[in-house]
């Protein structure tokens, strides 16, 4: 190349720099565009930050956060509807977590249910919001899932005996939809907690 001109830049592409026959001189252009015209520089730095920003996330951290918040609320919201039901001729009755004791004086397990889930839910919101936890209580959605179903689990036992009891030649009783409710909710925190503790932090 030795007629003077202007030529690509070899130190930015987006440009052309004179060639004085012996070397680079310091004078550059904006590249011509389709017509002639001038191409504006890009500032690369101003346009590619920009590209994902308003993207939500769906990493597989951000999906493990919400299964721990649906849990939760299915713990928690299952203790309210029917752990009982039982039903003779057109009449149904049904018992939520609460009513389970002698003249539907609230129960033990009813409220630490309850509780677990909302510490479920809590403990989803703070994965969502990103909020700076300990390692130790990122570790809560596992520990209150397992809980939960423990609890769940010795309950059964007797609801079991109840619906034996109350079902007859005049009645059907049978476990009420809450408490399975609250059962698949137990069982997605702890799979969700269980998948997180394998994901880096």
């Amino acid at each position: 190349m030795e007629t003077p001109g202007w030529y690509p830049d070899p130190t930015n592409q987006l440009q052309l720099r004179h060639w004085d026959g012996a070397n680079w001189t310091e004078e550059t252009r904006a590249l011509p565009g389709p017509r002639g015209e001038p191409v504006t520089a890009i500032d690369e730095e101003s346009v590619a930050p920009s590209a994902d920003a308003n993207v939500p996330s769906t990493s597989p951290r951000t999906v493990l956060a919400w299964a721990v918040l649906l849990g939760g609320l299915m713990v928690a919201g299952g203790t309210l509807l029917a752990w009982l039901t039982a039903t003779t001729g057109i009449l149904s009755i049904g018992r939520n977590a609460f009513q389970l004791g002698a003249n539907q004086s609230l129960t033990f397990d009813g409220p630490v249910v309850l509780l677990l889930g909302l510490v479920i839910m809590a403990m989803g919101v703070a994965r969502l919001t990103n909020t700076a936890m300990p390692r130790f209580v990122q570790s809560s959605p596992l520990v209150a899932g397992l809980a939960a179903a423990v609890v769940l689990g010795l309950e059964y036992s007797s609801l079991h005996d109840w619906v034996n009891q109350v079902s007859g030649a005049y009645a059907t009783a049978s476990i009420g939809t809450g408490y399975w409710i609250c059962c698949a909710g137990a069982l997605i925190t702890v799979f969700a907690g269980l998948s997180s503790r394998r994901k880096p932090a």
